[in-house]
């Protein structure tokens, strides 16, 4: 059974962390008064509510990306630490990836080595100095 993706989204991961909290809590309390079963299902319900807990937190349950063809994404400072991994990353998964680096010349040659790494991929660099409004402007011109 596949389940929806939206049930992989973080936000809907704490909704239903929050409602096993509450229906737990409510359960809990209602069985406390019938006496003779209340430890075993007091000990059940705490074992399942950390049973659910622990796999929303874990964080395996999100599906992964494994194609990104006929997309296209903008990376700056690709130059060098998250933004270059975050570039190479994008090209592997087979993404046009267009990079902003501030000068041509090493914008075009990052590119290149980022298209090498990532086994042909299509990997763009462009001029974009983000302290310059014209710069970022003529940048989104050659990008359209």
């Amino acid at each position: 059974m596949r389940l929806h993706p939206i049930f992989f989204e973080p936000e809907v991961h704490s909704s239903i962390f929050l409602l096993t909290n509450i229906i737990g809590s409510i359960f809990i309390r209602l069985i406390i008064h019938s006496w003779p079963l209340s430890l075993f299902w007091s000990i059940f319900y705490i074992i399942l509510i950390f049973l659910i807990n622990h796999a929303l937190a874990a964080g395996r349950y999100y599906l992964p990306i494994k194609n990104l063809r006929d997309q296209t994404v903008i990376v700056t400072g690709a130059a060098s630490g998250i933004g270059r991994v975050s570039a190479l990353s994008f090209a592997k998964l087979g993404a046009r990836v267009i990079i902003g680096i501030r000068g041509q010349e090493r914008a075009e040659k990052i590119a290149k080595q980022l298209s090498k790494e990532s086994n042909n991929g299509t990997v763009i660099g462009y001029d974009l100095d983000l302290s310059s409004l014209e710069n970022v402007k003529k940048f989104a011109e050659k990008i359209d």
